[in-house]
């Protein structure tokens, strides 16, 4: 049950939603009614209560307007600059020490790094591919204003499965990626004047391209690789989408969970994927997107 309340008071809306996802940088809430929704609000979910801002109104058929909210906290960040990070840290280290609050699903070790004064969004952009670990890392602040961290290989490999129930509404493929993203890389880094060459093969079915830089300090050689590989296993875990109607039946998953679609394919046993994003809908279905990999 999604709700938009504004001074303690339910708006009196058509409908309400809320749609959590990987693929956008923080959670939308939204709600139609027949008028336009200004200013701050709060969105009441079966787990809590979350302060948001409007920032986006549509008009819906003749009658109705949506208005679409973000997290406070998001709004907030997007106008502060943060300080530079040098040192040994983890990703929930650094994150902490720019006050989130975080969940994350993965092992992330620490590593030597080099953060410079960023605004939210570069930070959020240069965080996932040069910080975290090799598996593909997606970052997206909640409604709640957590920052919730997700290795796609940790999900996929480690993780418990559940079963999403319903029906498929869609489905979607493309290894478009692999035009841009490689399996195999020569690595062609140039310290103090010598150049150093590395292979780094991730897979062998994919194609065969040069990175190359400058290295400035030995300590960050290892970014360049990093990067690559968490290039290739966001695109290969979110090669294949299907979007699963739940029918209203209450489904124990959030997006970073590991789901599988058995009853589209009951001769296979390794049909799982990730939980990319989840659509809830008061008065409606729950809309669940999982993500899955080119094998």
């Amino acid at each position: 049950m999604v709700t938009i309340q504004i001074d303690g008071k339910d708006v009196a809306a058509k409908t309400c939603g809320l749609k959590e996802s990987l693929f956008l940088p923080c959670s939308e809430a939204w709600c139609v009614a027949s008028y336009a929704i200004f200013g701050p609000a709060t969105v009441k979910t079966d787990t809590g209560s979350s302060k948001v801002c409007a920032t986006r109104w549509e008009l819906v058929g003749n009658n109705f307007i949506k208005t679409s909210f973000v997290p406070e906290k998001y709004v907030e960040s997007l106008k502060k600059s943060f300080s530079p990070i040098k040192g040994v840290y983890d990703i929930k280290a650094i994150l902490k020490k720019y006050g989130f609050q975080l969940a994350y699903i993965g092992t992330f070790p620490a590593k030597y790094i080099e953060i410079p004064k960023l605004k939210y969004t570069n930070l959020m952009d240069w965080l996932p591919t040069k910080v975290t670990s090799a598996g593909g890392v997606f970052m997206t602040m909640m409604i709640d204003g957590q920052i919730l961290i997700v290795d796609m290989d940790f999900v996929y490999n480690k993780e418990p499965v559940v079963s999403i129930p319903g029906t498929a509404i869609s489905n979607v493929g493309s290894v478009f990626w692999s035009n841009y993203v490689h399996g195999k890389y020569n690595i062609i880094q140039h310290k103090d004047g010598e150049k150093y060459t590395n292979t780094l093969e991730i897979e062998k079915k994919f194609g065969i391209a040069t990175l190359e830089e400058i290295t400035t300090n030995d300590k960050l050689a290892y970014q360049l690789e990093l990067e690559a590989q968490n290039m290739y296993n966001r695109s290969k875990y979110t090669s294949v989408k299907t979007v699963m109607d739940t029918k209203g039946v209450s489904v124990p998953v959030s997006v970073g969970s590991c789901a599988d679609i058995m009853q589209l394919h009951p001769k296979s046993k390794d049909i799982k994927g990730v939980v990319t994003e989840v659509e809830a809908c008061q008065g409606s279905n729950e809309l669940v997107t999982i993500s899955f990999p080119v094998l």
